[in-house]
């Protein structure tokens, strides 16, 4: 009936009379579609199920954008193998973190490894409420679905994006201190290949148990989180000496690593810490600092303490700044913005 249509968009439609019975009709009669975009559009679920796959062998460009539980719908029944942009963006589901994942992700995951594997810097983040995954030379290409729950975002990462050294992939994870309790969310952040970034949440106070992740608990000569470069976390409640600890043993075991002929050369590591301001005027003690200058004088190691902005209105403020000839801190007497 719409055979020869090649082109099929909907923005910010929408109506009683919408439904997906109706655009399954239209698509599964339009053999020759190549572009299809659905977007900020209202679309109501029909009564009955329309079961059947609708293939479109020439589709280029899928984007499914902001359609609430529409979207799963859509990803249970287009199958478009040659489709090479991909936008997908997702909020407000009714179905589960690990429903939409596991379930509806799933017919399209083979086709996310193709264009995974063909992807320029591709760039992923993680966080406690969400992921997104998009590659900035390519802008057609996102993936960005809300979350009730962490693991399922974790386990979704591992199968379907960590399978595969790519290079010039960021992947950064940022955690909260709270999910760290979870078992099996420690025990699949350890095993990821592909992280480049691991930092936790500005308002977690257990930056500890971020740091205790790379951590040699299996005496494993291939370090955790063997493509780490930074290390982002609040210098609150933190053990300086068993980070020192962590450190040395993780390029420790990288060099025995390398001398077995191992395939991987860890890259260097970056250490951010901030310094909250709600706890400006609370003194580092001077064995902190001795140990922080033990942590920069490994090789490959970059420790960075990063005072956060200080309100404007108080005036008076010392600074701490840090002296690299010296190894020592000096006060300075005016107000700090950051180190």
């Amino acid at each position: 009936m719409f055979r020869g249509l090649k082109h099929l968009g909907l923005f910010e439609s929408g109506g009683e009379g919408l439904t997906t019975d109706l655009i399954f009709e239209v698509l599964a009669n339009s053999p020759d579609l190549e572009y299809l975009t659905f977007a900020f559009s209202e679309i109501q679920v029909s009564a009955t199920s329309f079961f059947h796959p609708i293939s479109l062998p020439r589709l280029h460009s899928l984007a499914l954008k902001d359609l609430g539980n529409v979207v799963c719908h859509f990803l249970c029944h287009i199958e478009a193998p040659n489709c090479r942009m991909i936008e997908i963006t997702t909020y407000h589901l009714e179905a589960t973190t690990n429903e939409f994942l596991e379930e509806h992700f799933e017919p399209f995951e083979s086709l996310f490894r193709e264009l995974h594997t063909k992807s320029r810097n591709p760039k992923i983040h993680v966080k406690p409420d969400c992921m997104e995954w998009y590659e900035p030379r390519r802008p057609g290409f996102r993936i960005y679905a809300s979350s009730d729950s962490f693991p399922p975002m974790l386990r979704w990462i591992e199968r379907v994006v960590d399978w595969a050294d790519l290079e010039g992939l960021e992947m950064e994870i940022e955690i909260a201190g709270t999910v760290l309790q979870d078992p099996e969310v420690t025990s699949i952040l350890r095993r990821l290949r592909n992280v480049t970034k691991l930092s936790a949440c500005r308002d977690d106070n257990n930056s500890q148990g971020t740091i205790r992740l790379l951590s040699d608990l299996d005496h494993n000569p291939i370090p955790v989180l063997p493509s780490l470069k930074v290390l982002h976390f609040v210098y609150q409640g933190v053990i300086p000496e068993e980070m020192l600890q962590i450190v040395r043993t993780r390029f420790a075991a990288h060099l025995n690593h390398q001398e077995g002929g191992g395939p991987r050369k860890l890259p260097d590591l970056e250490i951010i810490a901030d310094i909250p301001s709600s706890v400006w005027l609370m003194p580092i003690k001077s064995l902190d600092f001795a140990v922080i200058t033990q942590i920069r004088s490994i090789a490959g190691v970059r420790f960075t303490l990063n005072w956060l902005r200080v309100p404007w209105e108080e005036d008076g403020m010392l600074a701490v700044v840090w002296d690299d000839e010296r190894g020592v801190p000096h006060l300075e007497g005016y107000r700090y913005d950051s180190y």
